[in-house]
């Protein structure tokens, strides 16, 4: 596995604050120029998740705000939600999928070995082009085999990932490479976090 670069999104995928309007009402509908001047007029409910609240916003997002500072959606209007079950079932996946920025690998590996693999798969990689807990740069050690026979030790991390980008190299000169985007799952927060001992 080659990993070709790992990066941390920016912090406007982080979400810890959310005034959630829902329950559009089309018979109170206002022409677009109306509405900008105020958001929510289209909409009957609103559902206020704050991380100083004891509620979802405590449970899943007092930490994120005290790392990143209070963040919010662009858009708050959820034109498709009505009931208030859904609202909040919607509004803890925001808080538990958003509650810190992404973090991303970009890696290719050969189409032969991995061809079944599948888009939002979850998987797991090891490598020493990964950062370690020791705080080591990915690459470090670029195509060295990690090991006490070797003239250096190196750290692998066994990292858990989702596939949110998949696409086939075709080469010229080689075999066929398969080019991966993967989300790492890293925080206790994350839906699937629970899930990574049922990876092999």
């Amino acid at each position: 596995m080659l990993v070709e670069r790992w990066f941390v999104n920016n912090l406007g995928t982080v979400t810890n604050a959310l005034d959630m309007n829902y329950s559009r009402r089309l018979d109170n509908f206002h022409f677009q120029a109306e509405r900008d001047q105020e958001d929510f007029k289209d909409y009957s409910k609103t559902l206020v998740v704050h991380f100083r609240d004891g509620d979802i916003g405590q449970q899943f997002g007092a930490i994120s705000a005290e790392h990143y500072g209070e963040r919010r959606p662009s858009n708050e209007n959820y034109d498709f939600i009505f009931t208030d079950k859904s609202a909040r079932s919607v509004a803890t996946l925001l808080f538990r999928l958003h509650d810190h920025p992404y973090e991303y690998a970009q890696v290719i590996v050969p189409f032969c070995k991995y061809s079944e693999l599948r888009m939002y798969d979850v998987i797991r990689i090891n490598s020493t082009e990964v950062p370690s807990d020791w705080g080591t740069s990915p690459r470090i050690y670029e195509d060295k085999e990690c090991g006490p026979a070797n003239d250096h030790m190196g750290k692998t991390k066994s990292l858990h990932a989702e596939i949110v980008a998949l696409t086939i190299n075709f080469q010229n000169d080689g075999p066929l490479q398969l080019r991966m985007l993967l989300r790492l799952i890293t925080q206790v927060n994350d839906p699937l976090y629970d899930i990574r001992g049922q990876i092999p």
